[in-house]
């Protein structure tokens, strides 16, 4: 589980007494394992908080466990490896969101993308590349925050959350059915708010004909009373 940009917490089942066991790290792969630390016996979990060591916002890392023969100072096991989440890009689109993360596609992994936001959420799982299109009911206006979760079977991993804000390049459609009332000198104009469409003001312009309008206010949302018509 990834705690930062450069801080990481693993989980792994609870290490014998009196055996030597070393955590390896690979950046941005698996084919180049370094020792790393010694991890003590008992344990089932260590986080590094380390700036120098890690950059997830730029980088994933492989890790894997090994245990050492003291006497000839080889590698005797060697446990499965798992490897973080890079969320290298998600670009806004019209009423959507381009996903793509950077780790290494091990044998039956797929991946579930968690998606929040304050209209609700949206689990999107059973993906097995690294890129994805998200047009899943996206409201323009809104801020989404994405994390993505692997599984191969053997062990789980978890990005960082990234937040974009949705955008739209549809034109809502013109305002129609205007609904006008008046009491004594207030009038009260009121309309149905576009479908499908997050409106953050409506401008309001008045004037004694079609041709002879002008800007009046700024209005949220409808319905707006004129208290200056006379």
């Amino acid at each position: 589980v990834l705690n930062s940009p450069q801080s990481v917490t693993l989980g792994y089942d609870a290490l014998a007494n009196n055996v030597l066991y070393v955590l390896e790290v690979s950046l941005g792969g698996t084919s180049n394992f370094q020792p790393l630390m010694t991890l003590n016996g008992g344990s089932d979990n260590f986080t590094i908080d380390d700036p120098a060591l890690f950059d997830f916002n730029s980088n994933f890392y492989c890790y894997r466990i090994v245990t050492v023969d003291p006497c000839t100072n080889t590698n005797a096991e060697i446990s499965n490896v798992v490897c973080s989440i890079q969320i290298v890009d998600i670009t806004p689109q019209n009423l959507a969101f381009d996903l793509i993360w950077n780790t290494v596609l091990l044998p039956n992994i797929d991946f579930t993308i968690n998606r929040s936001s304050s209209v609700g959420t949206l689990n999107l799982p059973n993906i097995t590349t690294l890129s994805f299109t998200d047009n899943n009911q996206i409201i323009c206006g809104v801020d989404y925050t994405y994390i993505i979760q692997s599984d191969d079977g053997l062990a789980t991993s978890t990005s960082l959350p990234f937040t974009e804000t949705a955008i739209s390049t549809d034109i809502p459609p013109p305002i129609d059915n205007l609904s006008v009332s008046a009491d004594g000198n207030a009038i009260e104009v009121t309309w149905a708010e576009p479908a499908g469409f997050m409106v953050d003001d409506y401008n309001v312009l008045r004037g004694t004909s079609n041709s002879n309008v002008s800007f009046l206010t700024t209005v949220p949302a409808p319905p707006f009373t004129d208290q200056t018509a006379n």
